[in-house]
């Protein structure tokens, strides 16, 4: 929940801004925690891979691109933040995602 403020008040939006700032810093603490971890990393790669950020969105019918779009737009946000962390978490979350699908296929006998 946010609290909202007057940002027509000097006072206010100074006051909204700060709280934006120290909300960034926070959040951005949190995921280089989250991200320091196998699960948080797999966590991250999950979103990003289910909400179709990895996939084109277009197609014919303009409803299922809009809709595409907005849940690609999901992960955007989870690769913006982790970004936001460090570059070389996203390449590394990557790598192991891909690491993970071999795993899975030799598993299911078809690697």
């Amino acid at each position: 929940m946010s609290k909202d403020f007057d940002i027509d008040d000097p006072s206010g939006r100074e006051l909204a801004e700060r709280a934006a700032a120290a909300r960034m810093e926070y959040e951005q603490q949190l995921w280089a925690k989250a991200l320091m971890t196998e699960e948080g990393r797999f966590l991250a790669c999950f979103v990003l891979e289910q909400s179709g950020f990895y996939r084109a969105s277009f197609s014919d019918d303009d409803r299922l691109t809009s809709f595409r779009e907005g849940r690609r737009s999901i992960g955007s946000i989870v690769r913006d933040a982790v970004l936001a962390v460090h570059r070389q978490r996203l390449e590394q979350l990557e790598r192991e995602a891909e690491e993970r699908e071999e795993l899975y296929r030799a598993r299911a006998g078809a690697g």
